[in-house]
C-alpha cells in the first residue's frame, strides 16, 4: 500500500529496497519503476492473500471431500458455521446442568432420595453461579471439562455426576482427574462423611475446589 502511495521515483526506489524480501517470496523478477508499481503491487496482493495459501486451502480441500463433508458443507453453510466458528452464546445454568450425565440409584430407595436433595443443591449452586457469584459457570467448565465453552458437537464421552462417600459429596468427574482431588476428596471423606450436606456446605466445598485448582496443580 505504501509503494502506491509514494509520489516521487526515489521513494519508490526505497520502498522497493524495504520490502525486497517479500517481493523476492513471491518470485517477482521484473523491474519495479514508478510507472508500473500500481500494477506490481495489485499482483503481490493476490500472490500474498491468495498464491501463497492455495497449496494449503488445497489439502484442506481436498480433506473436506472426504465422507462428503465438502458437499454437505455447501449445502448447509449456516449448520456448519456453528460447528467451525465459537459462538458468542452465553452459558446458563440450565446448559451446564444438562450437560453432565447424572448417575443415580435406583428410584424410590432411600438413596435415590438422597442423591435428588443433593441435586437440587447443586442447581442452585448453578444459579448462583449464573449471577456471576464467587464462582461463574464459564469456570465450573474449566474446572470439569478443560473448555471455556461448550462445543458445538458437545462432549464425547459425556462429563458425569457421581455422589460419593454416603452421599454426602457432589463431585464433577472430569476428562483429566488430577491427583489433587483424590487426595482432597479422601481427606472431605474422612472428616465430613458422616454430616448431612447442606447447600452452604456444598457452596463452600465447590468454591474451595474451583478457587484452588491453579495452586494444587501447580504444587502436585
Amino acid at each position: 500500500l505504501s509503494l502506491i502511495i509514494i509520489e516521487t521515483p526515489s521513494l519508490c526506489i526505497k520502498h522497493v529496497k524495504s520490502s525486497s524480501c517479500l517481493i523476492s517470496l513471491a518470485g517477482c523478477s521484473r523491474k519495479i519503476t514508478f510507472t508500473n508499481k500500481e500494477e506490481v503491487c495489485t499482483e503481490l496482493a493476490e500472490w500474498y492473500m491468495l498464491q501463497r495459501t492455495r497449496a494449503q486451502y488445497e489439502r484442506f480441500r481436498d480433506g473436506l471431500q472426504c465422507l462428503g463433508v465438502l458437499d454437505a458443507i455447501r449445502k448447509y453453510p449456516e449448520r456448519f458455521r456453528e460447528v467451525f466458528m465459537k459462538t458468542a452464546t452465553p452459558l446458563t445454568a440450565a446448559a451446564v446442568e444438562n450437560l453432565f450425565q447424572c448417575r443415580m440409584a435406583e428410584r424410590g430407595s432411600n438413596r435415590f432420595e438422597r442423591q435428588c436433595h443433593t441435586l437440587g443443591y447443586w442447581r442452585d449452586y448453578l444459579q448462583d453461579a449464573e449471577g456471576k457469584k464467587a464462582v461463574t459457570l464459564e469456570e465450573i467448565l474449566v474446572f470439569t471439562t478443560g473448555c471455556d465453552s461448550i462445543p458445538p458437537l458437545g462432549f464425547s464421552p459425556l462429563p458425569s455426576l457421581d455422589q460419593y462417600f454416603g452421599d454426602n459429596i457432589l463431585r464433577a468427574i472430569s476428562y483429566r482427574v488430577f491427583l489433587w482431588i483424590m487426595i482432597f476428596l479422601v481427606y472431605i471423606y474422612i472428616t465430613v462423611s458422616t454430616l448431612h450436606i447442606n447447600q452452604k456446605f456444598l457452596k463452600q466445598f465447590v468454591d474451595f475446589e474451583i478457587t484452588n485448582s491453579d495452586f494444587y496443580t501447580q504444587n502436585c
